[in-house]
């Protein structure tokens, strides 16, 4: 049985219209926590004392080991309040403008069997910063199509996040 790409290059559309927003931070997929969400919670703490007006956007739907009002506590602990956007579930046409606008996809998760989250902002030309831990090292090419940090690791993930906004600021 051949199972077909299902990320045809064929079929994207580019639409040029769309430009990145500086200090857009995007992560796609189910919020629960095996996905790190915890750890890129307290990694967005971090890297809005270096980029105040970061912006991180979730899209995805809640999964029973993590509770929208729990993620909703997390995200006020953290003082990210004014800095989290939380999108629910997002068509693909809404997903692709998300790729093309956002600076960095990230995906913190402690464990994956194979990265298409990985490979969908990448056919946007948007870096990826994932953990290294299982298939998502395979997919993300550290310093080449992204980077790789610890599962776990808020300090690294910030320490990524922050030099990937800050290679995105325009020169003054």
């Amino acid at each position: 049985m051949v199972v077909p790409n299902s990320l045809s290059l064929e079929k994207m559309d580019r639409d040029s219209r769309i430009t990145r927003s500086l200090e857009t931070v995007l992560y796609v997929g189910r919020i629960e926590r095996r996905k790190g969400i915890a750890t890129l919670l307290q990694a967005a703490a971090q890297t809005k004392e270096a980029f105040p007006e970061s912006r991180f956007v979730f899209a995805g739907d809640f999964h029973s080991s993590l509770s929208e009002s729990e993620f909703r506590s997390l995200v006020h602990l953290h003082g990210l309040d004014s800095n989290v956007e939380l999108l629910g579930l997002v068509g693909w046409s809404a997903l692709t403008d998300w790729y093309r606008r956002s600076t960095v996809t990230v995906l913190p998760s402690h464990y994956e069997t194979f990265g298409v989250a990985a490979l969908e902002p990448m056919v946007f030309g948007t870096p990826v910063i994932a953990t290294s831990g299982g298939a998502l090292s395979e997919v993300v090419e550290a310093d080449v199509s992204g980077k790789l940090v610890t599962a776990g690791d808020a300090v690294a993930l910030a320490s990524a996040l922050t030099e990937a906004e800050g290679s995105r600021v325009p020169a003054s």
